[in-house]
């Protein structure tokens, strides 16, 4: 069985998007995974419903089958309104990137709510569970110094949980500038070096992705 989509959504972000739009989410639930398949009819209905007896032998507490274009819209909007629901919550959203391996997602989860409330921080996590990325949005304003220094420890912190689970720095955002002092952590000195000279010999003066070397 091989879903198309693969989506998870925690319990901060379930209550997030019920509150603001009244979809029907398992607000008591600890997290809601949406599963999506495609290809033939008959061959899908048969592994959906494999797909149900595993998840109900794992603990489900609801289930919920799209019958319709209608109900399927409906599952997926919170999924897609998920970053717009907590831009309500705070003037800005320090959202990151981070990927372990799936069987680890759910530790990563606990780390990432452990690490943000030590802060005083709220968090939602978003993730496409099927290859551990995650996506985890921190509410908050960038004009109140220091909370905004509390979400920068809290990003260090989150980063290197992610490391220690055998993940990496970005799933699928790049390293950028503001991870960039993390490479050390999953890469060796020679490999950075290595990327430099490549970037130099590329872009001698510096014009592509000024500041970088990635």
């Amino acid at each position: 069985i091989l879903p198309v989509a693969l989506e998870l959504l925690d319990k901060t972000t379930i209550n997030a998007s019920e509150d603001s739009a009244n979809l029907g989410l398992p607000v008591e639930a600890e997290g809601s995974l949406l599963i999506e398949m495609d290809g033939v009819k008959e061959a899908c209905e048969k592994e959906i419903q494999k797909i149900i007896e595993k998840v109900e032998t794992n603990g489900a507490t609801s289930i919920q089958e799209a019958k319709s274009d209608e109900e399927r819209d409906k599952l997926w909007e919170a999924r897609r309104t998920a970053f717009g629901v907590f831009a309500k919550l705070a003037p800005d959203i320090f959202s990151e990137d981070v990927t372990v391996p799936a069987s680890k997602v759910p530790e990563m989860i606990r780390k990432t709510v452990e690490i943000t409330k030590e802060y005083g921080l709220k968090v939602g996590i978003l993730a496409h569970a099927g290859d551990g990325n995650m996506h985890p949005m921190i509410p908050a304003d960038k004009n109140n110094k220091e909370e905004w220094e509390k979400v920068e420890k809290a990003f260090v912190e989150i980063v290197k949980a992610a490391v220690d689970l055998n993940g990496t720095l970005s799933g699928e955002h790049g390293i950028g500038l503001a991870k960039t002092q993390f490479l050390p952590l999953v890469m060796s000195q020679d490999s950075i070096e290595f990327m430099s000279v490549i970037k130099a010999a590329v872009d001698p003066d510096g014009i592509l992705n000024p500041g970088k070397f990635v």
